[in-house]
C-alpha cells in the first residue's frame, strides 16, 4: 500500500474522522475506512446511504500544489477510482468498462456504482485535501430519482480491503500524472475516454437555474461544457448533472441523495 490504512469498525463518516485527524495535527498521507458509517456524506451535503459490505474510505492526502488547482481532484480521484474498479472486474473474470460523469461519479450500465466527495483545507503552507470514496460494492440504494448497481449484480467478487488496495495503486498512478496541476491534461484527456460520447443528453443543476442539452466535453481547466438547446456552449464549475434517463428524473423534481 503506498498510504497506510487505519481501519474502524462505525464512524459517522470517514470524511469527518479524516477532518477531525487534520484538526488534532495529523497531517500524514492516511486512509481511513470503516466497516460502517452512521452518517455518511455525499456533495451539498446530501446523505451517502451506507450499506453493509460495501466500501467506505478517506484519503488524507498532504498535496504540494496552489490552491488553485485543488478542484482538479475530482476528477484525478474519478479516473483512478474507475481505474481500480476496472482491474478489480478483471481479478474476478469479469470485463467490466465503468463511465465517468462528471465531476465524482462512477457508472455501469448508466447506474451509479460510486462516488466521490473531495474537501480540502490550507494548513500553514500546505494543502490537505481528503478524497472520500464510497463503492457499492454487495449491495445499491434504491433511489427514486437514478439508476444503481452495485459490483455483485455483475458478478464481480471482492471485498473492501482488496479494492482499497486497488485503489490505493491507482490514486498513487494518477496522482503522481497529475504531478500537482501540470499533468492535468493527461487526466483530462483519459477522464474524457472512459465519459459520455460528445452529444450525449445531459442537463445540469445549478443554485440559479437547471440547464439542458448535451454534453459537449471538458475546458482546458475541468470546467464542464454543455450545449444548450439553443445551440450555445456554457461552461460550468459546479452543480448536479443528470445524463439519460437521469436527466428525465430530475426534471419531475426528485432530489438526488447519494
Amino acid at each position: 500500500m503506498r498510504w497506510p490504512v487505519i481501519e474502524c469498525d462505525t464512524l459517522d463518516s470517514t470524511n469527518s474522522e479524516a477532518q477531525r485527524r487534520i484538526t488534532a495535527g495529523q497531517l500524514q498521507g492516511t486512509w481511513i475506512t470503516a466497516r460502517h458509517q452512521a452518517a455518511g456524506r455525499g456533495r451539498s451535503g446530501r446523505n451517502w446511504h451506507s450499506l453493509d459490505g460495501n466500501l467506505f474510505a478517506s484519503l488524507l492526502l498532504p498535496l504540494h500544489c496552489p490552491p488553485t488547482v485543488l478542484h482538479h481532484l475530482s476528477l484525478v480521484s474519478g479516473l483512478a477510482l474507475r481505474n481500480a474498479l476496472r482491474t478489480c472486474s478483471k481479478a474476478s473474470g469479469i470485463e467490466l468498462e465503468p463511465r465517468l460523469k462528471w465531476p465524482n461519479d462512477v457508472l455501469i450500465d448508466d447506474a451509479k456504482v460510486a462516488g466521490i466527495l473531495i474537501e480540502s483545507s490550507i494548513v500553514g503552507d500546505r494543502a490537505l485535501a481528503i478524497v472520500g470514496i464510497g463503492v457499492n460494492i454487495q449491495a445499491a440504494p434504491q433511489l427514486s430519482d437514478r439508476k444503481t448497481s452495485s459490483l455483485a449484480d455483475y458478478e464481480v467478487n471482492t471485498t473492501p480491503r482488496e479494492l482499497l488496495a486497488f485503489l490505493d495503486e491507482a490514486l498513487s498512478v494518477e496522482i503522481k500524472r497529475w504531478d500537482s496541476g501540470p499533468g492535468f491534461h493527461l487526466i483530462r484527456e483519459d477522464w474524457l475516454r472512459h465519459s459520455f460520447d460528445v452529444g450525449h443528453p445531459i442537463s445540469i443543476n445549478t443554485a440559479k437555474a437547471r440547464v439542458e442539452g448535451e454534453f459537449a466535453g471538458l475546458d482546458k481547466d475541468g470546467a464542464l461544457l454543455i450545449r444548450t438547446t439553443e445551440g450555445n456552449i456554457e461552461y460550468f464549475h459546479f452543480g448536479d448533472v443528470a445524463v439519460g434517463g437521469e436527466a428525465a428524473m430530475s426534471a419531475n423534481g426528485e432530489t438526488n441523495n447519494a
